[in-house]
């Protein structure tokens, strides 16, 4: 009986290590925001909660930023000579809250409506607008994906962070008197902030309660055998 109880206890606690171990199998859990605006070449701040979940621990952050150009420019010739090179754009954004250089996204060229005049076509006197279709102007998609716990400080607390954005429309004019309005092509522009981190495993109520009932199940098996035991002996 003696060799019984210690069997029960040897299994008993790999049991309850195994319950409390067992709490989640994926403790990776991740927080997500995402933040749209629409910016000129003045620029817009793009602001997001910062990582706050006592007794985590936060171990990745990823930053995604895009972008559509949408909106129109005109351009004023008052001469027969004016030629246009090429209209683009191209986004760049700031790391507000972190010490990190610029990024400047690689520069597109806007396809419109009306068709933009061809490199090197000579524009006829008079204002002449452009809008620039849904589609054949994206900016494309820039991603920042880093575990590096020194940058992780200026994204931990209570308060915001912040990113800024903006755009550089340009368009290439040579020759004559003309003027180029710019200002209403904008950018489209989302950023998605996302943290990654594990959770603190808590065991749930009913794995410890199953794990104290089968410890104190075996407790009571092994105290009934030695009473047994000890009223052998005393009746022997």
């Amino acid at each position: 009986m003696k060799y019984l109880s210690k069997a029960l206890f040897s299994f008993a606690i790999p049991v309850i290590i195994a319950a409390f171990l067992s709490v989640s199998s994926a403790n990776a859990a991740y927080i997500t925001q995402t933040v749209t605006h629409n910016v000129n070449d003045l620029g817009s701040d793009f602001v997001f909660n910062e990582f706050n979940s006592p007794g985590n621990t936060l171990t990745g952050i990823t930053l995604t930023v895009g972008g559509v150009d949408t909106g129109s420019f005109t351009i004023t010739n008052t001469a027969k000579t004016t030629v246009i090179t090429l209209a683009t754009d191209y986004l760049t954004f700031t790391y507000g809250s972190e010490t990190i250089a610029d990024v400047s996204m690689n520069s597109i060229n806007l396809v419109t409506t009306p068709t933009s005049p061809n490199t090197g076509a000579i524009i006829a006197s008079g204002t002449h607008s452009y809008t620039l279709k849904g589609t054949g102007n994206d900016l494309g998609t820039y991603t920042d994906n880093f575990s590096d716990s020194g940058r992780f400080a200026s994204y931990v607390g209570l308060g915001t962070i912040y990113f800024t954005a903006s755009n550089s429309p340009g368009i290439g004019l040579k020759g004559g008197d003309y003027a180029a309005h710019m200002s209403t092509t904008l950018a489209n522009t989302t950023m998605t902030l996302t943290y990654l981190y594990e959770l603190t495993p808590v065991p749930e109520a009913g794995q410890v309660a199953a794990s104290a009932l089968l410890l104190l199940g075996v407790g009571g098996v092994c105290v009934h055998r030695r009473k047994a035991a000890k009223s052998a002996l005393q009746s022997s």
